[in-house]
This record gives structure tokens, C-alpha cells and sequence, in this order.
């Protein structure tokens, strides 16, 4: 679990957000949808399958790029079709993205619980990446409505000049605004590389939630890494972590 990293008792506990504490599935699934309709009727296409098949490879090669801003993958199927997008109608449709998703999308079925009883404990924060580099902040995720009274920090990395994860800045200043120290901290996330070796790179141990709602293929981690399935096996996290506890 990160050779090198020592952890002292745990008195913070840090989250992703997307995929962590909400499940997102249904969003991304009607958003992905009316977005591929309005670049393939945008561009006065007739072949959906071909269209699907460079909508899906340009997707692919960015998300592999961890480059999740919908704009820069969008542009580059119109280029693939050598068409110049209007940008403005971009934005404009990367924000009714956002919004869909934000509709679509619900707290963990355990997630108010298991955060209100940490919160009795630990100090809690949340550091999650910007959809939109630039042009969000914690105001316009609404879950944070229900349970933001319970955390202490939340960074919004991507935003105001801060980094996005796996960027060790942003876990640096959530650990700061909790006055914590890396080694008495934790992080929750669900992907490999931004949240289980963005937090290593920051000097946090990390804790891998791959949940049970989300359907996708996990990739094999290059560490050892304690994995979770619901949100509620953290309510035992000094056994989770198998620690020798200094007290």
C-alpha cells in the first residue's frame, strides 16, 4: 500500500466525489447520448454506426489522456471529419452535459450515513476534479447541499488555479485546510490514477472504492491497496487499514 508512507492514527478522511460518494452512471449515460445526437446531426452525418465507432475512439484516447473536459475531444471528431466546430456551441452543449449528469445523478444509498457517523470521528474533506476547467465550483454540485455540513474541506481541483488531481497540490491544500498531516490522513476514490496514485504522490494512503452500483472494468493497480465495495466498510477503517496504529 505505497512502500515508504507511514500512517499514524487516522484523524482525516478524504473523498473523491463522482463515482465515490454519488453514483453518476444514469447521468453519463442520457448525457453521452444527446451529446452524440447533436454532434451527429451537427455535422449533417448519415452513418450512425461510423459515427458511434470515431465518437467512441476520440472518447478513448482522451479519457486515456485523463482529459475528461468534453470540448477537446469533441473538437477533435469534427477534425476528424475535417469541419471546424463553432466553439461557443461547445460550451454551450458541455454545459447541458454537466447539467444532465448533475440531474441524473444520486447520493450512495449509504453514503449520508456512513459520512455522518465518520463525521462524529474524523475530520473529512473532499478533493475532486473540475468538469469544467474553470467554470465550476462546490455551489453548483448539489449534493453538497445534503451532505457538505459534515466536511470540514472541499477542493475543487481543476479550478482557481489549483491544479486537477493526480496533482499532489490539491490533496496538499485540503490536508492543509484540515491542519493534517499526509501521514495521519486517508484518501477514498474510484480511480486508479488520479485518486489512488495522486494521493500516494501527495503522501496519503489511499483507500481504493470500487463500488458495487458502478459497472466498469477495474484496472489492476501496480501497488497494494485495500479495495472497498460500499462506502460502509469505513466505519471500521483502523481494521480496514490493518494498522499498527501509533498512538
Amino acid at each position: 500500500m505505497g512502500k515508504g508512507l507511514k500512517l499514524e492514527r487516522v484523524k482525516a478522511i478524504i473523498f473523491d466525489f463522482g463515482q465515490t460518494l454519488v453514483d453518476a452512471s444514469e447521468g453519463f449515460r442520457i448525457a453521452e447520448k444527446d451529446a452524440q445526437k447533436k454532434i451527429f446531426n451537427d455535422l449533417g452525418l448519415e452513418d450512425w454506426e461510423g459515427f458511434i465507432h470515431v465518437y467512441r475512439s476520440e472518447r478513448k484516447r482522451y479519457h486515456n489522456k485523463k482529459i475528461f473536459h468534453r470540448v477537446p475531444f469533441w473538437k477533435a471528431i469534427y477534425h476528424r471529419y475535417k469541419k471546424e466546430p463553432e466553439y461557443s456551441k461547445l460550451i454551450e452543449w458541455e454545459d447541458e452535459y454537466w447539467e444532465t449528469v448533475d440531474k441524473n445523478r444520486s447520493l450512495f444509498p449509504e453514503a449520508k450515513f456512513v459520512i455522518s457517523e465518520l463525521a462524529r470521528e474524523y475530520k473529512l474533506g473532499i478533493v475532486t476534479n473540475s468538469p469544467r476547467e474553470g467554470r465550476v465550483g462546490p455551489g453548483s454540485i448539489k449534493e453538497y447541499n445534503e451532505i457538505g455540513i459534515y466536511f470540514d474541506a472541499i477542493v475543487i481541483a481543476g479550478n482557481e488555479n489549483i491544479p486537477p488531481k493526480p496533482d499532489p497540490i490539491p490533496f496538499k491544500i485540503c490536508l492543509s485546510r484540515l491542519e493534517t498531516s499526509p501521514s495521519q490522513a486517508v484518501f477514498v476514490g474510484d480511480d486508479l490514477e488520479i485518486d489512488i496514485y495522486g494521493a500516494l504522490k501527495a503522501g496519503i494512503k489511499p483507500i481504493w472504492i470500487q463500488h458495487r452500483m458502478v459497472k466498469r472494468k477495474w484496472e489492476k493497480p501496480s501497488i497494494e491497496v485495500p479495495i472497498i465495495h460500499t462506502l460502509d466498510a469505513l466505519l471500521s477503517i483502523e481494521k480496514l487499514l490493518d494498522l499498527q496504529v501509533i498512538k
